[in-house]
């Protein structure tokens, strides 16, 4: 399914005419002609209404085969080629709809074709035709796609290269004035989409203003607040008439910042950067809009032009004699140098009113630049706060950055108040500032509808019968759909929406917790003796019928506790309610002229759960209240409940129950997708990896669903471990627990248990490969670090992820870098991307930490001889290793590769060996055909083959399995090289290690972290 924009079909339908008008300008062009595109953004020349100039045929084709060599050479500022996929037109067989919506395919090939044997009359012609190629590929592909950026580039190229063969008619066109809200749009825009080193958008804290609520400090200090989205808004309403009044404002925005906040904190330093980047902006500005304090600015260009000497005309004879004395030749002034222009600035009316401090100047700057500074007012500035030791947390709510810096609802740009200074003496004391009078409180916020978010719903569309499945964890919140001819029928099944089991069960036994605190209260101090003294009872009596008002408020607080039950399910087309055919199924015939747009318009919609039962939770309150106790006839009189709905399956605790039980239809959720970067950024909307992709999943023996499956049992089993695990349990308790939850999730057996490996229990200074065997009596303590490494496979897809536990603080710098490094590790992971390279961000982010013991400072080691690996179909380590130490291996991570970002740090030697009694083993992949003398091997070697087959597997498994006395022949199969044994891997006794770690997959389009969970 392709993402398309609504009015890409009315498009297409309108004639070939000049397209300037048609073009936003949000998108900065990176392609090579991207200097010769005003501030505007428009193009010169662009357009179909051309004369055509007479020529000679050879003259057509030379011209003609030079502007196609020049779109074919053509590149971005990245230096990729961007002709390639207009070479040849697409397969029908890959793309049948392109020949549905594109009724005159051309491509480059074809061009050259026609251009060779003489097939144009004219050089017009010849463009003609590539801007039909360009506008089918924009008309098919998604706005501000990869091909359709380069479609618009390539054609802003034929255009440039025409016009330099083709001179204008008549007179020259008068240059039409450049846009002053358009240029500082442009500027304004490229601070905005700032981003640093990490891609993130460092505007995102300077969009919009503090709460005046919870920031009420903020706005005692900066007496003129300002954020981007106020000057964005009075741009587009094309309120600044000069460039001054625009670049007072957004200064206002940095000085604020840097004023409230303290110095070298992100803020600050976020500030800083873009007030530079602004100012090296402002200084390009053309006259008349150019401003006299930018113009320093700017990168600085000098270039020494040399004398020219003057010949003689006519040869002559020189005479060269020496003179008595040498000339005294007066030496030139020197020129003066240009002096900054000053500041504007604006004086306060009260004299006593000390002047506002000035920004600092920017650290990497040839000379200082003014900074436009706010109106003063005559209230005087809060004094300086001494600066703190330590950056102050950020108040904002931790929200994900949106995918566009300029989008509402993203955070203000401050920090934490620093913490009050002491008192001054009295000889320093400012003058106490005028009282201004607090503004009222905002009004509440509008109650939410009675609508409960959409998870996951089946479209099939008929008659050809496509199955579509939108599921929430896409990260998208509304879908188009392409409608192909003879498709007029939609429907809709599996509609599930978001489970609101886990949040209500806080919410409820919050509010419960309130109502007994409120009782309380009420029993102790609301009753008093008329002596006003207190009554020696604590919980007051209640005695005879409760009044109205209780029992109304008694109802009210059921009705909204029972709010949150989903009720019926209403599905909206156009505004109009559809009936449902079956319980949870809607068919929905549509006309044609809404079936371009039926999908956009779906709406699924739950009425308030509470009406249906107001009569039902009528009487609870009643009865909660005592009401049937002083009144017989309520009694006689009381209605009879209606049965009550049957809600979905919830998970056992432990877990217990298959995940089929979860999702009948057998499409599992997806996990985090992240695009891929630089040279590979282009696969997110590549329509030939869509297709890959797509095909990929279909197939069974590739299909995805396998390890999604395998995630999300990994996810259930490991929460609940995280909350299960306590200090004082054995830890053959924990290894069954949690490998009897993924037999249970999977519901499968032998070959198809779901036990991907042992689980790893990896205490204290053992990194990896311990798991307890039959008659371990090893307890958990409170002071341990504890690995848990768990394994889960569905049909030999096997999702690998493991995390570290502790209960005292001791160690949480160690668990903290382990984390960070595998974070790195999964961020830095791509196709392309050589191992050897991604070692080395491994090792740079685990070495920045440092864990203190005991007054010992000790350097978090990576553990130089353990490694990250990729998973094949039933094989754990892949072939390939992701090290922890930076090296020069050369491998790369290739499409279509699962690979473990698996990291360990050890506060040791960082360097581990075997030892201890071994419990891990597996079934080489590669091992070789030997005969076996003994008859207990052969006989185990036939169980290992039928349970287990190239999957680790432990000697608590063979147990499981009934084998006993099986020591000597499992010896005898590693001896042989047949089985592989992995004892467990240790540091030096008395240092700590932790490991964490991720499954992601290296899908066409995108990568996946296929293990990631709210929890990690």
């Amino acid at each position: 399914m392709m993402k398309r924009e609504a009015n890409g079909i009315a498009e297409s339908s309108r004639s070939k005419r000049p397209r300037r008008d048609r073009d936003g300008v949000g998108y900065s062009s990176d392609g090579p002609d991207a200097a010769m595109l005003s501030d505007d953004g428009g193009s010169d020349g662009e357009g179909s209404g051309r004369p055509k100039v007479p020529m000679a045929q050879d003259e057509v084709r030379q011209h003609g085969l030079h502007i196609w060599q020049t779109v074919v050479d053509a590149v971005n500022k990245e230096g990729r080629l961007m002709s390639p996929i207009f070479a040849t037109k697409p397969l029908k067989k890959m793309y049948p709809d392109y020949y549905m919506v594109i009724k005159r395919p051309i491509a480059l090939d074809d061009i050259e074709a026609k251009i060779k044997r003489g097939a144009y009359p004219t050089l017009e012609d010849v463009r003609q035709d590539f801007e039909l190629m360009f506008d089918n590929a924009k008309l098919y592909n998604q706005k501000e796609s990869v091909v359709w950026r380069d479609a618009k580039d390539l054609m802003k190229l034929v255009n440039k290269a025409y016009g330099k063969i083709i001179p204008s008619e008549g007179r020259e066109k008068k240059s039409k004035p450049p846009s002053l809200t358009k240029m500082l749009k442009s500027r304004l825009t490229k601070v905005i989409g700032k981003t640093d080193e990490y891609g993130r958008f460092i505007s995102s804290e300077f969009m919009e203003l503090p709460s005046k609520k919870l920031w009420p400090v903020y706005y005692k200090m900066i007496q003129q607040p300002q954020c981007f989205n106020n000057i964005l808004k009075k741009l587009k309403d094309k309120q600044y008439s000069s460039a001054a009044e625009f670049a007072e404002d957004v200064e206002l925005i940095f000085s604020n910042a840097m004023q409230f906040n303290l110095e070298n904190t992100q803020i600050w330093l976020d500030a800083l950067a873009m007030r530079n980047m602004f100012r090296q902006l402002m200084a390009d500005l053309p006259p008349p809009h150019s401003l006299p304090q930018y113009q320093g600015t700017g990168p600085k260009i000098k270039i020494k032009p040399q004398a020219a000497k003057a010949e003689p005309a006519l040869p002559s004879l020189t005479l060269r004699v020496p003179a008595s004395s040498a000339p005294k030749v007066p030496a030139p002034a020197p020129a003066p140098l240009p002096r900054p222009a000053a500041p504007r600035v604006t004086k306060p009316p009260s004299a006593k009113a000390p002047a506002p401090k000035p920004a600092p100047p920017p650290a990497a700057s040839a000379s200082p630049a003014p900074v436009a500074k706010p109106k003063p007012s005559s209230r005087p500035p809060a004094p300086s706060l001494p600066s703190q030791p330590a950056a102050v947390p950020s108040p904002l709510s931790h929200s994900v950055t949106p995918q566009l810096p300029s989008t509402a609802n993203i955070t203000a740009h401050v920090r934490a108040p620093p913490a009050p200074s002491p008192a001054p003496s009295q000889a320093n004391v400012m003058p106490p500032p005028a009282v201004v009078p607090t503004p009222p409180p905002p009004p509440p916020p509008a109650p939410l509808l009675s609508q409960h978010q959409l998870k996951s719903v089946k479209v099939e569309v008929q008659p050809r019968g496509r199955v579509i499945y939108l599921h929430h964890t896409e990260g998208v919140k509304a879908w188009s759909l392409r409608m192909l001819p003879g498709e007029t029928r939609l429907v809709l099944s599996d509609v599930v929406f978001l489970g609101n089991h886990d949040d209500d069960s806080d919410e409820s036994s919050d509010e419960e917790e309130e109502e007994e605190e409120d009782e309380y209260e009420e029993g102790t101090e609301g009753s008093l003796a008329r002596n006003g003294k207190k009554k020696a009872k604590s919980t007051p009596r209640r005695r005879g019928r409760p009044t109205r008002a209780s029992t109304r408020q008694a109802t009210n607080a059921k009705a909204q506790k029972k709010s949150s039950k989903p009720g019926e399910v209403q599905l909206k087309v156009n505004g109009l309610v559809i009936r449902a055919e079956n319980e949870g199924e809607w068919d929905d015939n549509l006309r044609a002229a809404t079936a371009a747009k039926a999908l956009e318009e779906l709406k699924l919609e739950t009425p308030a759960a509470g009406e249906a039962d107001d009569e039902d939770d009528a009487e609870e309150a009643g009865e909660a209240n005592g009401a049937g106790e002083y009144r017989g006839e309520a009694k006689k009189k009381k209605k009879k409940k209606k049965p009550k709905k049957k809600s979905g399956p919830k998970q056992s605790d432990p877990p217990r129950v298959g995940l089929t039980k979860f999702f009948p239809s057998g499409q599992y959720p997806v996990g985090e997708e992240c695009e891929y970067k630089d040279d590979n950024r282009y696969r997110t909307t590549s329509e030939e990896k869509r297709y890959l992709e797509r095909i990929t999943h279909e197939d069974p023996e590739t299909t995805y669903n396998d390890i999604r499956k395998a995630a999300e049992a990994h996810r259930i089993v490991r929460q609940h471990a995280q909350k299960w695990i306590k200090p004082g349990m054995a830890m053959t308790d924990i290894a069954n627990m949690i490998e009897d939850g993924t037999r249970a999730l999977v519901e499968g057996d032998g070959l198809d248990a779901g036990v991907g490996f042992p689980t790893g229990l990896s205490l204290n200074h053992c990194a990896a490969h311990y798991t307890p065997n039959a008659g371990d009596t090893i307890v958990l303590q409170k002071g341990d670090v504890l690995k848990v490494d768990i394994g889960v496979h569905v049909n030999g897809r096997i999702c690998d992820s493991a995390f570290t536990l502790n209960f005292e603080p001791t160690y949480d710098k160690l668990i903290e870098a382990v984390k960070a490094a595998t974070e790195t590790g999964v961020r830095e992971a791509g196709i392309d991307m050589q191992l050897g390279e991604l070692a080395g961000y491994i090792q740079e982010t685990m070495e920045s930490y440092e864990v203190e013991v005991g007054g010992k400072v000790f350097p978090v080691k990576p553990i130089s001889n353990l490694s990250g690996h990729s998973i094949n179909k039933y094989e754990i380590h892949g072939g390939k290793s992701v090290g922890l130490v930076k090296s020069n291996d050369p491998t790369k991570m290739e499409e279509g590769e699962y690979f473990a970002i698996e990291t360990f740090g050890s506060t040791g030697r960082g360097k581990i060996i075997e030892a201890g009694e071994c419990s891990h083993y597996a079934r080489k992949v590669d091992a070789p055909h030997v005969p076996l003398r003994l008859t207990s091997a052969k006989s185990l070697l036939k169980t290992i083959n039928k349970e287990f087959g190239t999957l680790p597997w432990c000697r608590r498994y063979l147990d499981r399995k009934g084998e006993s006395k099986y020591l000597l022949a499992l010896n005898h199969l590693v001896q042989q090289g047949i089985v592989q044994d992995y004892p467990p891997l240790c540091d030096e006794v008395g240092s700590m290690t932790a490991q964490f770690e991720h499954t992601i997959l290296l899908r066409p389009t995108c990568k996946e972290i296929v293990s990631r969970g709210f929890d990690y």
